[in-house]
Formats: structure tokens, sequence, C-alpha cells
């Protein structure tokens, strides 16, 4: 071969590799242009959907709450008393307002490694305050509910509840005092 035309291969070469186009190395680990661009999804869900499939579920112990308040009182114990009714102004903050729900996911979070599989989302989150192009946003509430075994009732209360804003915290708190 002459010299000017291994001077352009190289040339060439070394422009494919600029391109992204080869990857001389193998560092890509087989990843193609499209898999380089790929979007992530990112499943977000309402708190407030969450809070009313856990409520209606198996999974709900606000009776047992109640009685542990009730002996609470009975024996003096300021204390306990006080974290009962904690829980209970966090569960009217979890169905009316912004706040989250990672006690209630509890009983299910095995389930949602599948789930996302299921649904191809990368990321389950309670909320996304930013996102770039390359993010996909992806509400996943009622397929959430779902894993708590809701009736048809209650699934119609979660799409009711959706459709509404939340309640700013200022009022919650207001309204709690």
């Amino acid at each position: 071969m002459k010299k000017e035309t291994i001077l352009m291969c190289c040339t060439i070469a070394l422009l494919f590799v600029a391109m992204g186009a080869i990857d001389p190395l193998g560092c890509s680990n087989g990843a193609t242009a499209k898999e380089k661009t790929a979007v992530l999804r990112v499943g977000i869900y309402d708190n407030r959907g969450i809070l009313m499939a856990w409520f209606a579920s198996e999974y709900n112990d606000v009776s047992g709450q109640q009685r542990e308040y009730a002996l609470a009182k009975k024996a003096g114990d300021e204390e306990r008393m006080k974290e009962v009714v904690k829980f209970q102004q966090r569960l009217h903050f979890m169905g009316f307002g912004r706040a989250p729900v990672s006690e209630l996911l509890k009983p299910i979070e095995d389930q949602l490694p599948a789930l996302a599989k299921a649904l191809g989302v990368d990321v389950i989150a309670f909320e996304c305050n930013y996102f770039g192009d390359k993010v996909e946003i992806v509400d996943i509430t009622l397929d959430i509910v779902m894993l708590y075994d809701p009736s048809p009732e209650t699934i119609k209360s979660v799409k009711d509840v959706m459709k509404h804003d939340p309640v700013a915290l200022e009022e919650l708190m207001h309204n709690d005092q």
C-alpha cells in the first residue's frame, strides 16, 4: 500500500472513532448508539392514592392504633398517646396533602422491583422535582394501588382524588389545631 492510502485509512478510522461509530478498544460493552441515548423512565405516584389503597387493605391497623391509644390513656401513658396521635396526623397529611407514604409501602415493597420491571420503569419515586430531556416520567399510582388488592370502590376513590390538587400543608396544619 502506498503511504497516502495508509494515511487516508487511518484518518477515516480516527474520524469514525471520534464520531462514536466504532469502538476500537471495546469499551462500550456492546452498547449501541440508541442505548447510549436511552431514556430513564421514572415511575411516580400520588401519595393520596397509596394511602387510600392502604387504608382499605388488610395492612391497615388503625383500629389497633385506636386500641393502643385507649390502653395508653387508661394507663396514663402520655408518650404512647402522643405517638398514636402523631401517626393519625401523618395519615391525615398523606390523605389530603403531599406527604411521604414510605411506611405504608412497607407491606408491598418486596413487590415493587417486579412491578418496575413489568412497567419498564427504572426508578419508583414519590415525586420528581426536575427531570432532563432523557428522562420520562410515568404515573404508576394505580399500578401500585393494585398491589393492595383494592375493591372497585377503592379504585374509583383513588381515581377521584387524583383529579384534585392536594391541600397545602399550611392549610392542613391549621385544620389540625
